[in-house]
């Protein structure tokens, strides 16, 4: 028997490179199960290169670009509490010594780093480098918030959607304490905290439908999603107008924002180099060069552009254009627009599209599609820049790559991807046609410092366009993930939850018992017809165009 016999590893973010499918083989070869799941009974190992000397995840771009598995994954680690977490070579360690280290000192606590800084201190040292701890707070009501299950008369309209929300916060006899809690959910996003976020969010959101003025702590806790200590705070706003430290704080949040809006550019590191007393990415890049990952400085370069919404017309011609280069690829294969075009918006933060060949289960069949598809649109100058790749896109980017690294003044040498299946391609990409201009929108613009890294054009934006491979088995759950918005797929999915089902965008499953190593078998209900899915949850079909839901969790 192996000693590895009886438990399960998940190995991060992805078995494709050579280097892991070595350490599968010596897991599966000792006994052990790998598996693509997670739960709080399994092992996840993490590839070495995104591993530091101080135990930190690094290179956090590419690690989220090469993640293979469902998304719910990564935020199922993230919420535990008691993840066995280590070092692949950690595997070999234990071979070496012939028995299980479960030594606290080998394990690794990389995905609770506590590098934080308190939002509410507005340290304008330009030479700090002191972290600022975040400190305990009272709990924030997760457990006080409950589901509001919409029933499909209750599904709101596009035409009511499309409200301003301004004019209807003023209009609110609750305005004072929406905006109040709109600041507090903000500011718990740019220090990361999204849990803590989202519980102020719906607060906020309970409270405008709430439909009257609130008086008192007591009349707070008995609407939905207002706990203890949410209350509290709004009895201090009641009794005083204000909230304390909310406004001192507003400086230190927009210069957080301001490196926020970098595509690339998360709370952690944003936060980080607030500490260190940045306050432009010039600055930044001087004092942390090895955050400047190609990612983050084609962010840079585009900063500009990605702050600006795309029209339904251009999301149009650009997928006209991808639609082209498809038929000379794959005359079979087919590509749609989701998110929030699908859904019936006006404008779109970025252009997302679904790729699928009726009939074709075969990833990597899609995947060469795709590549082929990439060569033909970045020799034709449509594509700008990648924000992902694999092993066969980096010898397409290469030279762009360390041209970009080389502007920056950062070492030209680039990292070489070894993930070989692709499963979506990212990238920024500009219409070819002159004839159509980007309507002029005012944007966050580059500060001036940092202004010579921009390759921005207000006539012909450049915009984020993201390909995602989907199987055609898949198709329907696929749609409904990608369509959104986020509160009409937690709604689906908290139904799915409470029949003891699971949905993901592979497809609904029905989860069984869980075995001797604690995993749980998963069988498929259906993956493949959006209306079938929807109806075994108990919902008549809503089309895309009503899922703009708000509160529904």
């Amino acid at each position: 028997m192996g000693i590895f016999t009886g438990y399960d590893f998940l190995l991060i973010p992805s078995q494709a490179p050579a280097r892991v499918k070595f350490f599968v083989q010596l897991i599966e070869s000792n006994g052990g199960n790998v598996v693509d799941d997670y739960n709080s009974a399994t092992y996840v190992l993490v590839n070495d290169t995104f591993v530091d000397e101080k135990g930190h995840l690094k290179h956090l771009d590419v690690f989220h670009s090469e993640w293979e598995y469902d998304e719910n994954i990564w935020a199922d680690i993230m919420a535990s509490k008691n993840t066995h977490c280590y070092k692949m070579s950690w595997v070999s360690e234990c071979i070496r010594r012939k028995r299980l280290i479960l030594d606290e000192r080998a394990s690794l606590k990389i995905l609770w780093g506590n590098e934080n800084i308190d939002i509410e201190s507005n340290n304008d040292s330009e030479t700090s480098t002191v972290d600022l701890p975040v400190g305990s707070e009272d709990d924030t009501d997760i457990g006080s918030q409950v589901s509001e299950e919409p029933s499909v008369g209750s599904l709101p309209n596009l035409e009511k959607e499309a409200k301003n929300a301004t004019d209807l916060i003023v209009n609110n006899p609750n305005a004072d304490l929406i905006n109040a809690l709109e600041h507090l959910a903000s500011k718990y996003r740019l220090k990361g905290d999204t849990f803590r976020s989202r519980s102020y969010q719906m607060a906020q959101q309970s409270i405008r439908k709430y439909g009257k003025r609130i008086h008192d702590e007591k009349e707070a806790l008995s609407i939905p999603n207002v706990g203890t200590s949410i209350a509290k705070k709004i009895q201090i706003i009641l009794e005083t107008g204000q909230l304390p430290g909310l406004q001192e704080s507003r400086v230190l949040e927009q210069e957080l924002e301001y490196f926020m809006n970098c595509h690339g550019v998360g709370a952690h590191i944003a936060r980080k180099w607030c500490v260190l007393g940045a306050k432009t990415f010039e600055s930044a890049l001087k004092r942390s060069p090895a955050d400047f990952h190609w990612t983050v400085l084609f962010g840079w370069c585009y900063y500009e552009d990605w702050l600006a919404r795309i029209p339904r017309k251009e999301c149009e011609l650009h997928l006209a254009y991808i639609q082209e280069v498809l038929r000379e690829v794959d005359i079979d294969a087919r590509i749609e627009l989701t998110g929030s075009y699908r859904r019936g918006l006006n404008d779109c933060g970025d252009i997302d599209t679904v790729l699928y060949k009726p009939g074709c289960d075969d990833m990597q069949e899609l995947s060469r599609i795709l590549e082929q598809m990439i060569k033909m649109m970045y020799e034709s100058g449509y594509i700008l820049c990648p924000l992902n790749m694999n092993e066969q896109l980096s010898e397409i980017f290469i030279n762009l790559i360390e041209q970009t690294l080389t502007q920056a003044g950062l070492d030209s040498h680039f990292l070489l991807t070894t993930k070989e299946t692709l499963h979506r391609f990212y990238f920024g990409g500009r219409l070819l046609n002159s004839s159509y201009c980007s309507p002029i929108e005012a944007v966050d613009r580059l500060k001036p410092e940092d202004g010579y890294m921009s390759r921005s054009n207000s006539q012909r934006r450049c915009r984020r366009v993201d390909i995602l491979l989907c199987k055609w088995s898949e198709l329907g759950s696929t749609m409904i993930y990608f369509t959104g918005n986020d509160d009409f797929n937690k709604s689906l999915r908290l139904r799915a939850t409470k029949k003891g089902w699971k949905l993901n965008h592979h497809g609904l499953f029905n989860v069984g018992p869980e075995d001797s190593n604690g995993v749980k078998k998963m069988t498929t209900i259906e993956s493949f017809d959006e209306k079938r899915i929807m109806e075994l949850l108990g919902v008549k079909f809503v089309s895309p165009e009503q899922r703009n839901i708000e509160g529904y969790i």
